[in-house]
C-alpha cells in the first residue's frame, strides 16, 4: 500500500471515521468531481429535497432569487408535509425582507434570524430514512451561488452516529434554539 493510500486511511478512520461513520471511496471521488467539474449546487439540493424526509439549512444569506430556485420543491414538501428548518443571519444585512415573508407562507418550515453578527455558516442538512445527507461549502441560498458562482461544496453521506453529522445535527440545533429573532 502506498502512503498516500495509507494516510488516507488513517485521515478517514481518525477524523472521519469516528463513531462508525460510512465515507466510501465513491463519496470522496463524487465530491472531488464536483469541485474539478464545477458542478453547480442547485441540482443537488433539488435532488436531496425532493427525496428526504426532513431537511435544514444555515446560510449566511437568503435572497428572492435563491428562493425562487427552490420555490416549486419547497410547495411540494409543504403539500407532502416534509418539515424543514432555516437558519439565516442578519450579516451585513445582505438577507432580504421579501424572501422571509415568502418563507413565511409555508407552514411546514420554521425560519428564524440569527441576530449574532458573526454568524455566517453555510450547510445544507438532509435526513434520509436513517441516513443523513450534509452539504458544507460556500454556498449561501442566492440564485448566484447556487446556479453560476464558483463555488466549492462538499457532500458528505453518513449515519446520525457519525461524529460529523452527530456535529452537525448539535451545532445548527444550538444555534436554531438560542433567543433568535423567529420569522
Amino acid at each position: 500500500m502506498s502512503l498516500i493510500n495509507i494516510n488516507l486511511e488513517k485521515s478517514l478512520h481518525t477524523d472521519l471515521l469516528i463513531k462508525v461513520f460510512h465515507l466510501t471511496w465513491n463519496t470522496y471521488l463524487n465530491c472531488w468531481s464536483m469541485i474539478k467539474r464545477k458542478v453547480k449546487i442547485l441540482g443537488t439540493i433539488l435532488h436531496e429535497l425532493n427525496s428526504c424526509d426532513e431537511f435544514w439549512f444555515s446560510v449566511a444569506f437568503v435572497t428572492t432569487d435563491g428562493l425562487a430556485t427552490l420555490i416549486e420543491t419547497l410547495h411540494n414538501l409543504n403539500g407532502r408535509g416534509i418539515k424543514g428548518k432555516i437558519l439565516v443571519s442578519q450579516y451585513l444585512n445582505f438577507t432580504q425582507p421579501e424572501a422571509l415573508k415568502r418563507l413565511l407562507k409555508f407552514s411546514n418550515i420554521e425560519t428564524k434570524i440569527a441576530v449574532d453578527s458573526a454568524f455566517h455558516s453555510k450547510g445544507y442538512l438532509f435526513k434520509k430514512n436513517e441516513t443523513y445527507n450534509l452539504i458544507i461549502g460556500s454556498s449561501n441560498l442566492t440564485a448566484s451561488a447556487l446556479c453560476s458562482n464558483v463555488e466549492w461544496n462538499l457532500k458528505i453521506t453518513a449515519t446520525p452516529i457519525s461524529h460529523i453529522i452527530f456535529n452537525a445535527i448539535k451545532e445548527f440545533t444550538t444555534e436554531f434554539e438560542k433567543p433568535l429573532m423567529s420569522t
